[in-house]
C-alpha cells in the first residue's frame, strides 16, 4: 500500500479541484469534521497524522495518500453513496447544532 501522505493541496491537485473542495471531500466522506478536524474514522483507520510546519510553528493535518485517495475515489464512483453520506453529515451537523 501507498505509504505517502499529502496535504489538502495535493489532494486538490490530484482530483482537479482547489484544496476547499478537497477538504469537502473528505467531510462527505466521513474523513473531517466540519471544522476541519479529522474524525473518529479517521483515527481508527490511520488515514491522517499531524505534523508541525517547524518555520511558522503551524500544526497541521495529512493524509494517508493510498486509503484517502481510494476512499473518494470510491465515493465518487458511487456518487449515490457519496450523496447519502453528506445527507447524513448535515443530517448530524443539524442535531448537534440544536443540541447547543
Amino acid at each position: 500500500m501507498d505509504e505517502r501522505f499529502m496535504n489538502l493541496t495535493d489532494l486538490g491537485e490530484f482530483f482537479g479541484v482547489s484544496r476547499v473542495i478537497a477538504g469537502r471531500y473528505l467531510v462527505n466522506v466521513g474523513l473531517r469534521d466540519p471544522g476541519g478536524e479529522p474524525t473518529q474514522k479517521a483515527l481508527d483507520g490511520g488515514f491522517f497524522k499531524e505534523i508541525c510546519d517547524e518555520h511558522r510553528n503551524v500544526w497541521f493535518f495529512i493524509w494517508h495518500a493510498g486509503k484517502t485517495l481510494g476512499l473518494i475515489e470510491e465515493c465518487i464512483q458511487d456518487p449515490a453513496a457519496f450523496a447519502r453520506d453528506r445527507q447524513k453529515r448535515a443530517e448530524e451537523r443539524k442535531t448537534l447544532e440544536s443540541l447547543e
